[in-house]
């Protein structure tokens, strides 16, 4: 057997052995295979092939057989040719092996070792008859993959054992070379399971399905050299024209797709492709002036920016709903990424269509336009940037928009990120980020028929540094009319800074004074920094001059900060019979943050405190100690940030139980459900057991005392002088 110096000399001899003889296996399995078989060759030369002489089957015990069967045409000699085919591998194998254990300065193999080797080439095998291949079914999603069992490793192969010949046909001899090699794994074929692991919902609604494979288009065993443009007479040079051919091509039956070999086809009159088209790299329609290809089934193409599917300056128009376009198709390193975006809309002006935008959108000349028919879709890295020109964003055109929008990020434009003309309806809009632009959104209405309804952005994540974040711009006073139209976003920070000495406002009426009814601002934090920024930017503002706005809805549901003196205030201008919660921290709260007109009237404000995330109240230790928390006045917030230095150590299991200062805890029941909030970096081993009223109180001032009860669940003693920071949330 291998001998060797060390044990770890003969483990990584029987790893090189190992290896070496699965890699013979393979090798010899694949020389095989494509001497034999002609799968995968293109379909013109497949039929020039003679029959399959030869398979790879897998045993019952998990290895890979080589059959080399007699066929016609074959005959015996293809048992020696398999012999001298085996013969020359497992001598390479042995040779191979002697130079690596040569290489490792250990004992070379002994003689009974190369016999053994020998042996695959010189012991005659009988073939039996093969049995069909199983087919296995594919696991559904979340369910487990069945594999076969492993066989044990050896350090060895076994050398397969005689088989009978077969009764029916003693002539018939064919050699089986058997390798023992570790089990191919099974291929893994994905499918989608009708019944998910888990009722999960996906936001944002926005997303789209995933692409339709290539398979389900050609049909099953179509070959795309069968249904080249080219063997229809498509020269795909760029000057012929090849209208002709690619008509005469889509009317031929029996092709599932168009498939058109690299380079340039040249349309010069009006085509419809009912086909599929499929394309590589390096392969595009060039049309004419005024012509029109107008494509039926969805198109395969990869979105290679740079590498355009559509030149030339006719135009493209999808025939079928659903289809899904990129603006990549039309992105020539020549083309403005403004001209390829507006191309890839147009092209959905007869039926809806899923525009996917993958990349970055740099806008250098004007604007562009988006209308009803596109279901717009981003991924993360699909952002529009305003890179000079004119300083316009997209634009919605009117129209009943029925499919959702989402987009990454719209910044760096001077005019305005995204604007809404009047007459814009139904529209469902999700953003990453809107940031950076004079004017984030500007929302139009204008007389009669030309009213917004039903505009809804389900989502901004942020919008950062505009000058004007949300602008409703009104062309008449009294009759133009916002209906049902909501403003929901995250954070609104840094606002102004791109102008400071300039009036701005995360929320702007200018023009006319418009008909509200059902429209609201919702807002999670906002803080334009003044006193960082020097900025003028205002919460809620209107134009100097403006009739008082009315039935306004503008709620901050989290924090209000940053504005300072000599700031213009949070609420500004003229407004009657509009409905303000905000929500300030203490620290920020003053008179100056309402600068409202006296022109208007029957405003309700509800103005709340929050507590703010850079200031923590020390916890009173002593239920009779008021004044140690907050300074004896009780705490209006609803969830507060607390902290407590330890005079003395905190033993293991030890339970303490501190006092805070809230008129929430009349209304605490253990159904409200009150929690801490711990900071596990400042917090080592401390568990928050329980918050409740405190049981003594029960009138007075007193009965704004919280219960807080900590303990130490670690092993260790928490030394004196630590400080515990934690938060503290009273009511849901």
């Amino acid at each position: 057997m291998l001998q060797a110096t060390s044990c770890e000399h003969r483990l990584r001899a029987v790893v090189i052995a190992y290896l070496l003889l699965h890699t013979a296996g393979v090798a010899v399995a694949a020389a095989a295979r494509e001497q034999t078989r002609a799968v995968g060759r293109p379909c013109s030369a497949r039929s020039r092939h003679t029959p399959n002489h030869g398979t790879i089957l897998a045993d019952a015990a998990g290895r890979r057989r080589l059959l080399v069967s007699q066929v016609p045409g074959a005959g015996a000699a293809a048992a020696p040719t398999a012999q001298a085919a085996a013969a020359s591998v497992a001598q390479a194998v042995v040779s191979q092996v002697a130079r690596h254990f040569a290489q490792l300065g250990m004992p070379q193999p002994a003689a009974d070792t190369r016999a053994a080797y020998s042996q695959l080439t010189t012991r005659p095998l009988v073939q039996p008859a093969p049995s069909p291949p199983v087919r296995r079914p594919a696991p559904l999603l979340g369910g487990s993959l069945a594999t076969r069992p492993a066989p044990p490793p050896s350090p060895l192969p076994p050398i397969a054992s005689p088989s009978p010949a077969p009764a029916d046909n003693p002539t018939s001899v064919s050699s089986v070379l058997s390798i023992a090699t570790v089990p191919a794994p099974p291929r893994l074929r994905t499918r989608i399971s009708p019944v998910l692991p888990l009722d999960l919902q996906f936001p944002p609604t926005a997303l789209p399905e995933p692409p339709v494979p290539l398979v389900d288009i050609t049909g099953s065993g179509a070959c795309l050299a069968q249904s080249s443009v080219a063997q229809q007479g498509a020269s795909g040079d760029g000057k012929r024209d090849d209208t002709a051919a690619l008509r005469a091509a889509d009317a031929r039956p029996g092709l599932p797709v168009l498939y058109f070999p690299p380079g340039t086809y040249r349309v010069a009159s009006n085509l419809t492709l009912t086909k599929a088209v499929v394309m590589g790299a390096n392969t595009r329609f060039l049309l004419d002036q005024g012509v029109t290809l107008r494509l039926v089934r969805q198109p395969r193409r990869p979105p290679a920016w740079g590498d355009a599917m559509f030149t030339g300056p006719g135009r493209v128009l999808f025939a079928s709903t659903g289809l899904d376009v990129y603006p990549s198709w039309w992105k020539s390193w020549d083309t403005p990424d403004g001209d390829a975006l507006q191309a890839a809309i147009d092209s959905c002006s007869a039926v809806w269509c899923r525009l996917v935008q993958s990349r970055v959108v740099s806008l250098t000349g004007g604007g562009v336009s988006l209308h009803p028919r596109v279901r717009y879709f981003s991924t993360a890295s699909g952002n529009i940037r305003g890179n000079g020109g004119n300083g316009q964003g997209l634009t919605l055109l009117p129209g009943i928009y029925t499919q959702p929008l989402s987009f990454s990020g719209l910044y760096d434009f001077t005019q305005w990120g995204l604007r809404l003309m009047p007459g814009v309806r139904g529209a469902n809009i999700q953003a990453g980020f809107v940031s950076r632009n004079y004017q984030g959104l500007l929302l139009s209405a204008g007389e009669g028929g030309a009213a917004q309804r039903n505009v809804t952005f389900s989502h901004i994540s942020v919008m950062q540094g505009n000058q004007y974040s949300v602008v409703f711009s009104s062309t008449t006073s009294a009759t133009s009319v916002f209906d049902g139209v909501t403003v929901r976003v995250n954070f609104d920070v840094l606002g102004g800074m791109g102008h400071p000495n300039d009036p701005g406002a995360a929320v702007y009426f200018q023009g006319g004074t418009p008909v509200l009814r059902n429209t609201q601002m919702v807002l999670q934090a906002i803080d334009p920094a003044q006193s960082s920024t020097g900025s003028r930017y205002a919460g809620v503002a209107t134009q100097p001059g403006l009739l008082p706005v009315r039935n306004f809805v503008y709620r901050a549901e989290l924090w209000i900060g940053g504005f300072t003196p000599p700031g213009p205030g949070f609420i500004t201008g003229s407004f009657s019979d509009s409905f303000f919660s905000i929500f300030v921290t203490a620290p920020n709260w003053a008179a100056s943050l309402l600068a409202l007109s006296p022109a208007g009237t029957n405003n309700f404000i509800n103005c709340g405190l929050v507590a703010s995330a850079a200031a923590y109240l020390p916890l009173a230790s002593r239920f009779d100690d008021l004044a140690a928390f907050n300074g004896g006045s009780a705490m209006g917030e609803q969830g507060f940030y607390v902290e407590y230095q330890l005079s003395t150590a905190w033993q293991p299991g030890e339970a303490r139980t501190f006092y805070a200062f809230s008129p929430y805890a009349q209304g605490m029941t253990p159904r409200s459900q009150p929690y801490c909030v711990p900071f596990r970096t400042q917090n080592p081993g401390l568990v928050c057991r329980n918050i409740s009223r405190a049981p003594a109180a029960t009138s007075g001032a007193r009965s704004y005392q919280v219960a807080i009860w900590l303990e130490n669940l670690s092993t260790r003693p928490i030394p004196a002088g630590y400080l515990h920071i934690f938060g503290i949330q009273l009511t849901p």
